[in-house]
């Protein structure tokens, strides 16, 4: 979304689980991790009550910072599982609350979020952030971003999390409206508020008696009382009353008009008249934010199009009205109406959307740029999805777009797209000035494994900027290059700056040297393992804390030996890492 990863009909490389699944934790841990979900909990409330200059509040932020801090430089790591209404350390509940208004685990779960971790290096800054995205989270409409828009926006350094069910994590474009509507959440239309735009609206419906065909101008006199009520009535009637009436009037104004379509002559000017006609009709449907209607008026013509011997002059004003339905003109008047939240029915609207002809691609790329709401632009991203399908040469244009947003969208559709091509279009993202670019470039790259092409991308992206990124890059390598991918990680791992990195990037270092399984790399992670040094002592022994990891995770004979020899180090937290391995089955 939603789940950011909607759905998973593949097995999919998880792009925020770049760490091996967690030791067992002692008693003391478990206890830690509930007495921090406490101060959090005490925290949570402090930031709902008071001003950010309040000493309550700061009295509350530096309680949680001082636990999460005790916490994380004792077992590096704090990883919970997120159920409907409990949170999990380890696989045992260490809170519940089943008042959903109230309950932090299910304001996660709601949105998607299934797993939280975070890692040593957490600052006072990422502590504020998290607890922002939580209140933010919770007074968030329906419409609104949800909780993981919040996480991935804020860009945490030393926080991560894994979550299902979003367009930008779903590895295919449902088929059909039943595929989509069960992934799409339903938003009640709301009554809509008194506005200037009645005149306008008025005017427009006149307008449209004007421009009917030459065969049914002598009844405009009719239509225009019609869609004028009387001084008298305007009183009476309710807003929501008229706006149903309207539409209900332009409804049944456009089948008596289909069905004079279907019965003109040769003439081309009464088609030209209608074209017009249905071109305004659909605008004002779209200002409205009808769009069950105006997507029933488009199926109806899509169905004569396909079932019936029509004329020419018949099938030219039908394509010329689908292309006015697709034009930037109507597209941008569609982005302003999608802007009102609770304006109308996402799930109603993409009959409407799906009906649109592939000319429309391009205006709706940039509509994903100007929309406000996460899930109207999936919606849209959706769209444009089936409608490029097997022609992806004409997004490419839209990956050098200015907006960040665009061109990420742009990127999951093809990354979803399954087309065999799809990988040509990424090498150009890879190096986008924008992270957010880039981790969604990285992304799309996952959905291709056994791709060749991914293997320099990937290559390249283990010296990007960002940690987050390196991190996710070098687990996919060595997922889909095994043994290929050993020597260019080795050669990280042993240079000096790496030393200086997270432990987080570390960690996920390491594991891509245990996925690999290869004896060969046996040596560095022994020579690591031994390593004597009296300066930068917690770096080294992060460092050789993962090294253990990856020695269990290849799991031979000759690494059980290096780990048996670690049992005897001098070095509590080595010998402490290796007694665990040994008493742990490989992963």
């Amino acid at each position: 979304m939603k789940s950011h990863d909607t759905t998973k009909p593949q097995d999919n490389v998880e792009l925020q689980e770049p760490f091996p699944p967690p030791e067992p934790g002692t008693d003391e841990e478990m206890a830690s991790a509930g007495d921090l979900i406490r101060s959090l909990l005490k925290a949570i409330k402090a930031y709902k009550l008071y001003q950010s200059n309040n000493p309550i509040l700061a009295k509350q932020v530096g309680e949680l910072t001082h636990k999460f801090n005790a916490h994380l430089d004792r077992y590096q790591t704090l990883n919970l599982q997120v159920g409907e209404y409990k949170l999990f350390f380890d696989g045992n509940p260490i809170y519940e609350n089943t008042e959903m208004r109230e309950s932090l685990a299910f304001l996660l779960y709601k949105d998607g979020v299934r797993d939280i971790r975070f890692f040593k290096g957490l600052d006072d800054q990422e502590i504020s952030d998290f607890l922002d995205v939580l209140q933010r989270g919770e007074q968030a409409s329906r419409l609104e971003d949800d909780i993981v828009t919040l996480l991935w926006q804020k860009e945490f350094a030393h926080i991560s999390y894994y979550a299902t069910d979003e367009f930008m994590d779903s590895n295919a474009v449902p088929v059909n409206y039943d595929e989509y509507q069960a992934g799409l959440e339903f938003s009640p239309t709301a009554e809509e508020p008194a506005s200037d735009q009645e005149s306008t609206e008025e005017e427009m419906l006149l307008s449209l008696a004007e421009t009917l065909p030459e065969s049914v101008r002598d009844q405009r006199e009719t239509f225009a009382n019609h869609f004028q009520p009387t001084t008298e009535e305007a009183g009476q009637i309710n807003q929501l009353i008229n706006h149903e009436a309207d539409i209900k009037f332009v409804s049944t104004l456009v089948d008596n008009l289909i069905e004079i379509l279907l019965h003109l002559g040769e003439d081309l000017e009464p088609y030209e008249n209608m074209v017009t006609f249905f071109d305004r009709a659909l605008e004002f449907l779209v200002l409205k934010g009808e769009f069950k209607t105006a997507g029933e008026i488009l199926k109806t013509l899509r169905e004569i199009l396909d079932a019936m011997a029509l004329k020419d002059n018949q099938i030219y004003a039908i394509n010329r009205i689908f292309e006015g339905a697709g034009s930037p003109r109507i597209i941008e008047l569609t982005t302003e109406t999608l802007k009102h939240e609770g304006f109308f029915d996402l799930n109603a609207s993409y009959d409407y959307f799906d009906l649109l002809p592939k000319s429309a691609i391009e205006p709706l790329c940039n509509m994903l740029g100007h929309m406000e709401s996460p899930k109207a632009r999936k919606l849209i991203a959706e769209i444009i999805g089936r409608k490029a399908k097997g022609n992806l040469e004409i997004l490419s244009p839209f990956l050098n777009d200015k907006n960040w947003i665009v061109v990420c969208y742009v990127i999951t559709i093809i990354g979803n797209s399954g087309d065999r091509n799809a990988t040509k279009y990424l090498p150009q993202t890879i190096g986008h000035p924008d992270e957010r670019v880039r981790r969604t470039a990285l992304k799309a790259l996952f959905q291709y494994p056994g791709s060749k092409e991914i293997k320099p991308l990937l290559l390249k992206l283990l010296n990007d900027q960002s940690s987050y990124i390196r991190s996710q890059a070098v687990i996919h390598l060595a997922r889909s290059s095994k043994h290929d991918a050993l020597g260019p990680i080795l050669s990280i791992i042993q240079s000096e700056s790496f030393l200086e990195r997270d432990f987080a990037e570390k960690a996920a270092f390491f594991r891509a040297i245990g996925e690999a399984r290869a004896d060969e790399a046996l040596p560095v992670l022994r020579k690591i393992l031994e390593k004597k040094s009296w300066f930068k002592r917690p770096k080294w022994d992060e460092l050789q804390v993962c090294a253990v990891g990856a020695l269990r995770m290849i799991g031979t004979e000759e690494s059980r030996k290096i780990l048996e020899l670690g049992k005897r180090s001098k070095n509590r937290a080595v010998r402490r890492a290796c007694l665990q391995a040994l008493n742990q089955p490989t992963a």
